[in-house]
């Protein structure tokens, strides 16, 4: 996520029960809305002692309409994808990605993410694939 949301800012948080400063990195990403397209700062905070290994995308209700909810259409998962130097973040369902509506090479990536046996019940899909250096983490932050 530092690559992505390369900017960074000091916010006071909670940690222990006291208050700190942790830095926030962000970013302008890019986002398709029906009625255009917007811009926003997206911000990402390095994890909490409550939850050690997920980080957390701040205001993402705000800045994003949801996605569509549904059996049939499987998880949500929200992707921010860098091309060349534009950040943009979009939704991608399970289904669209098991039915080939996403890159085949992405999409089988993603998938092998949430069919991990490893991967605690419950828990939600986190990690990042860098296909140009050809780095992938799945549930954590390694390498974030």
């Amino acid at each position: 996520m530092r690559k992505l949301l390369p900017n960074i800012l000091q916010k006071e948080r909670r940690r222990s029960g006291k208050k700190i400063t942790v830095e926030v990195h962000w970013g302008p990403v890019k986002f398709s809305m029906p009625n255009g397209e917007v811009e926003v700062d997206l911000e990402w905070e390095s994890p909490t002692d409550a939850r050690p290994t997920e980080g957390r995308i701040s205001r993402i209700h705000q800045h994003f309409t949801l996605p569509q909810a549904g059996p049939e259409l499987g998880a949500a998962f929200f992707l921010i994808l860098q091309h060349e130097t534009e950040i943009r973040a979009h939704y991608a369902y399970e289904q669209d990605l098991r039915k080939g509506g996403w890159n085949r090479e992405l999409a089988q990536r993603i998938l092998a993410c949430k069919d991990d046996p490893t991967r605690r019940a419950g828990s939600s899909v986190q990690g990042y694939i860098d296909c140009v250096e050809e780095l992938q983490h799945c549930h954590g932050i390694a390498g974030d």
